[in-house]
């Protein structure tokens, strides 16, 4: 939460339609015991932040289903030797020769251990009802091909390309590998 910034005078408004009515039935699977204590501590944090404020129940017009989804990666992952090598390793298992000329595997690289501390979550919220009643302003993008020369001024690290969609079917493409 710490990346959230308040922006002085701005004002988020939901233009729902005069009338309109939504679910105020709970409708959460229950969360289990390491869910409960990462979604705690998440609420905990946004409330600190000034993102969520708390609200009395009777004042509630809208009640969406929250999702946590486990996080996949926590840690930094398997690094490109150890991809390539699991790519050989599956090329050989098909019956095919593999891909890449690695050295030989270091022991270290032989079993993946998991992070390790508590599983971290990813807080999904439904907003489905209500974003079928709402509409996005549109945000203006401005002028693409004036911010596309600021970009390239100065022979920055930045360049830009053309693709030329009428000749693009006779195109060669050719193997970078």
């Amino acid at each position: 939460m710490s990346e959230v910034h308040h922006v002085p005078g701005a004002v988020h408004k939901i233009n729902i339609p005069e009338g309109k009515t939504f679910n105020t039935k709970v409708h959460q699977c229950p969360l289990t015991p390491p869910q409960r204590t990462y979604f705690n501590g998440v609420l905990d944090e946004m409330l600190e932040a000034g993102v969520i404020v708390p609200i009395a129940a009777d004042k509630v017009k809208c009640v969406s289903p929250t999702t946590l989804a486990q996080k996949a990666h926590q840690g930094g992952g398997l690094t490109l030797d150890e991809l390539k090598h699991q790519v050989n390793d599956q090329c050989v298992a098909a019956g095919i020769p593999g891909k890449f000329d690695l050295p030989p595997r270091l022991a270290a690289e032989d079993s993946y251990t998991a992070p390790k501390g508590p599983p971290k979550w990813r807080v999904c919220q439904n907003y489905g009802e209500l974003n079928k009643v709402t509409t996005v302003l549109p945000m203006l993008q401005g002028n693409i091909c004036t911010k596309q020369q600021k970009l390239c001024r100065g022979g920055g690290p930045f360049s830009t390309s053309q693709l030329d969609f009428t000749r693009w079917k006779s195109t060669k493409t050719h193997s970078l590998t």
